[in-house]
Parts: C-alpha cells; structure tokens; sequence
C-alpha cells in the first residue's frame, strides 16, 4: 500500500466577475455617434450639471435597449445590469430607473419634430441617405385597457390621442397610428405618431412640407398606396413641384377606360422583383402597360396639370383572380346543391327561406352576378335551378390583374417600366413596419401619456433607422468587396457554408451571443471582451466598428 500523503495546500483567491451581455451595444453605439444623436438631443433639452445622465444619454440607451432586447421601463434597470450598458454607454443601471426614463420621454416630447428633422439631415450627411424619392405608408398600433376619451381640441406637445379606429385589418379598436417616410432602399427618414382615427390623406401634404423642411429639398418623388391619391393632395403636389407616383383605387370610369385601349397597345414592362430572379423565365410574373394622359385643373387658378396613366396588366394577379373565382363558383355550386338536396325540410319549405337562403350563400361566395338562379314550387315544394351567367364571368375575367398608377413624374424623367420599378418599392416601406412591430417591439405600448406616448415612438423610430442602416451598410460594402460588384451575401447566418444577405434582423442575432466578463480589480471594474467569433468579425468589419469600449 502506498503511503497517505498530505496533498499542500493551496490558497483560494476568490474574485468578483460578472459575465454581461455586449452583443451589438458597440455596434449599435457606433452609429448613434455617427448619427449625433446624443449631441443633437443634449443641445436642444439641456439638463442641470448635477444630472447623472443627459437626456441625449438617456434616449441612446433606449435605443440600444430596443436593438438589443426591448424591455418595458418598469424593468429597464434590469437590462441595464445584464447587459453591459455602463461599460458602452457609461450609463449606471441605477440611473436608469423608469423615472429617469419617463423624464426623458417628457422632455423631448414637445420637440419631436425639430430632433428628427435634424437627424434626418445627419443621416444625409453621415451615411448619403438619398431623399430624391420616397415612400409614405401608415400603420396602427393597438391599445388595451382604459383611455380617457380626450377633448377635440389638439393640444401642443400633447401628442396623438388613443381613440377608436379601424386598423389595417379592418377592425375598429383602440389605437394610435404612426406615419412613416422611407427611401427608395429603405432607409426611415421621417415620422409622425398620429391620433387613432387620423385620415392618411388629411396627413399627406404636412408630411411633404416637413420633410421638404427637413431634408432641406425643394423636390422629391412621394410613392404610396391608393390614400395617397386624393385630388387636394394632387394638386399640392404640383403647385409645390413634388412629383407623386401611387395606384388609383379602381372605379367604373379607370374599368371603362381600360377597356377602351386596344389590347395591341399594352407593351411588356421590364420590371423582375429578387424573389422571381432565381425562377426559370418561363414561370416569371409579366407586366404589360399602356399609358393615357389626364388633366388636373386647379379650381383657384385654372391652370392644368398634366397626369399620367399608366395602365398595368400583372400576369400573377390575374391567374390569382380567375383561380379564386373558380374555386369560389365551385363551392357555390357544392352550397346550391346541398341547398336542393334539403328542399322541403324545416328551414326550407317555402320559396322566400329558399330564396333567402340562395341570397346568403351567393354572397358569401362573393358570386351572386355570376349565377342565374330560379326558385319556384311544383305540388306545394319549392324547386331550385341555376346556372352560370357566362357573360359576367367573361366581363369580370377582362378587368382581372389590372391597376392603375398616377403620376406627374415627366417622361423624359421615368419610363412606363420606371414607374413601375417606383410603385413596386413601396413594398420596402410596408416591410419596415414588420421590424418596426416585431424585432423592435414598439407594442405593447404601456403608457398613458400621450406625450411619452409620441416620445417613445420617436425612441423606436430612431431604433429603426439604425436598424435599417446598419443592413444598409453590410449589404453595400459586401458588394463593393466582390469579384462582380454585387454580389452582397455572406456565410455565417445559415448553417454550413450557405450564403445569405444581412438583415437587420440576422446582424443583431449573430451579434447577441458576443459576451463580456467584468472583473473587479484594485483600480475598478475591467472588462474583458470575449473574442468575436468569425461571422462577428466580420460584421464589425462591414460595419467598420473599431471602437468596442
């Protein structure tokens, strides 16, 4: 047996760590700085010298707080302490309490339009956000719980009012509505928080004007939906020189128009989306257009303006309506005929239940033109016969796929095919309204003050501009990198060695699982930054973030 020895003693030294998220706070610090906007808040709120954190300081962690993981201010000091915010933002956890947080909110909210007018002009500046063309688009964000009905009077600096509405879904509830301008590659350049049952129309020629103001531009292009078509709105855009591009919703006099134009004069538009350039060419969506011209007379002055139609026939949504039809006229014929089957029974006895019953079905199907039906009664039963009316179905399938843009934009300036290529990147601006929702999570909403309402609006619209840049700016420099000039994919967000193009969305993921160590020392906390994993590397390169603390 081996002799028992005494293992030597070894002196513990215990040590404070503390292992903090950074994730992308560095990155997100960087642009903020690039942007100013802490500097631009500070000297429009100044606060007293013994204030632990400036206003512009407070909001810049908001910010990070939206990008990073959004959290109610209740537990925004929560973050703070898991997250290494002292060390990138030199904001204490303690100093970010939800009064600290309300506070700020309270203080920029009377200023919201002058702060982001001058954001607006940094982002010029900084990144060369182009302006010459954008795109206006509203949405609703919901509300529960008790909000005091406020008095019709705006009151300044209030904010929007949480009123009944009808959201984009069609449902009547209680709701604010923001506003949002972007350009042509999606860069967020203005807002506005509105009241919940605001008319987009009604905002249009303000938004126009307080850009203009802001961009410090006499002229740009204004692309959006059918709201943004109204003759009030037309004809200021005109007298100020702003060119417009926006679909008209359809009415008898655009369907009789359209079916006036020989079908010879509609000529192939070269528009291709990136979701249909990887299928074969055969299978790929075509856009035939004709134009026309319109006059808009200014009741004022009498001086007309000239209009454009142009006349669109997308291959996609005709196969998509006459497929719907058909499958719609199927199951009407199914109702009608399990409606025959029952004739004489409780709820079918006479001819009006019959009729009534052909009535509700019809129109559930949204097919009562394009049935022939007859309801009588032989021997006291009633009886059931229909067919199809062919000449509606013929009338209806000729007007399937097409729509209508108006502009005033010249032709030597754009094309039938450009117009097209503007309208279709009014989906960039409705997709932003998805990260503004979902990764930035603007709801739910959990204040009552209006002002802090408008104030956090404007928090999250901030988020969304860095969110949106920082894609922006990975997508541009992994084209300038590449053997064709643009190529803008990269490895590292899928698994293997499959490429994919930044998102804001996937930038922020790869970025979130970067972690720090902070550790006591004699001289203070040090803290040591774990080092970046290859697609994180990366990312900061595109980004050219080479400042982390």
């Amino acid at each position: 047996m081996g002799r028992n020895r005494e293992r030597p003693s070894r002196q513990v030294i215990y040590q404070e760590t503390l292992v903090k998220n950074l994730g992308s706070l560095p990155v997100v610090a960087h642009f903020l700085r690039q942007l100013d906007v802490e500097g631009i808040i500070d000297r429009a709120v100044p606060v007293r010298e013994v204030a632990h954190l400036t206003h512009g300081e407070t909001i810049c962690a908001m910010v990070a707080n939206r990008l990073t993981a959004p959290q109610p201010l209740c537990h925004f000091d929560r973050w703070a302490e898991r997250w290494a915010v002292e060390e990138v933002f030199g904001a204490k956890p303690e100093h970010l309490n939800d009064d600290r947080l309300g506070r700020a909110l309270d203080a920029i909210a009377p200023h919201l339009e002058a702060l982001q007018g001058s954001i607006t002009w940094s982002a010029m500046q900084a990144f060369g956000v182009d302006v010459s063309e954008v795109h206006y688009d509203l949405t609703s964000i919901t509300f529960a719980g008790a909000y005091e009905d406020q008095p019709d009077e705006q009151i300044p600096g209030l904010g929007p009012k949480v009123t009944r509405g009808y959201s984009s879904a069609g449902i009547n509830e209680k709701q604010i509505q923001v506003g949002a301008v972007t350009t042509a590659d999606g860069i967020p350049i203005w807002h506005e928080a509105l009241d919940g049952s605001a008319q987009q129309i009604s905002r249009v020629i303000h938004t126009m004007e307080s850009l203009k103001k802001a961009a410090k531009v006499s002229s740009f292009t204004l692309v959006g939906d059918s709201k943004l078509i109204s003759h009030g709105n037309m004809l200021a855009a005109c007298r100020d020189g702003v060119n417009f591009c926006a679909p008209s919703a359809t009415n008898s006099e655009l369907e009789r128009s359209f079916l006036e134009i020989p079908r010879e004069e509609f000529k192939a538009l070269n528009y291709l989306s990136q979701r249909e350039s990887q299928k074969p060419e055969s299978e790929r969506t075509v856009y035939l257009g004709a134009e026309r011209s319109w006059e808009l007379r200014d009741p004022k002055t009498g001086e007309v303006f000239s209009i454009r139609r142009l006349f669109v026939i997308s291959s996609e949504e005709q196969a998509a309506c006459r497929k719907h039809r058909s499958r719609q006229l199927a199951r009407a014929e199914e109702d009608l005929a399990t409606l025959q089957k029952g004739l004489g029974k409780r709820t079918s006895k006479t001819v009006e239940q019959v009729q009534r019953k052909v009535a509700v079905l019809l129109d559930r199907r949204r097919v009562t033109p394009y049935f022939s039906v007859t309801v009588g009664e032989e021997q006291g039963k009633p009886t059931l016969q229909w067919s199809q009316n062919t000449a509606a179905i013929a009338a209806a399938e000729a007007l399937d796929g097409f729509y209508v843009l108006l502009t005033n934009l010249p032709s030597e300036r754009a094309d039938a095919s450009e117009i097209l290529c503007i309208y279709k990147r009014q989906a960039i601006a409705e997709r932003r309204f998805g990260d503004f929702k979902g990764p930035l999570a603007v709801r739910p909403v959990l204040l009552k003050d209006n002002a802090r309402i408008a104030a956090l609006v404007f928090v999250v619209y901030l988020a969304l501009l860095v969110f949106c840049l920082l894609e922006r700016q990975a997508r541009r420099e992994l084209a300038a990198q590449s053997a064709d000039g643009k190529d803008d994919t990269m490895q590292g967000f899928l698994p293997g060695k499959r490429k994919t193009r930044p998102t804001g969305r996937n930038i922020l993921e790869a970025l979130s699982w970067w972690m720090a160590t902070s550790v006591a020392t004699p001289t203070g906390p040090a803290l040591a930054v774990e080092k970046p994993k290859e697609v994180q590397r990366r990312l900061l390169e595109l980004l050219k973030v080479e400042r982390i603390l």
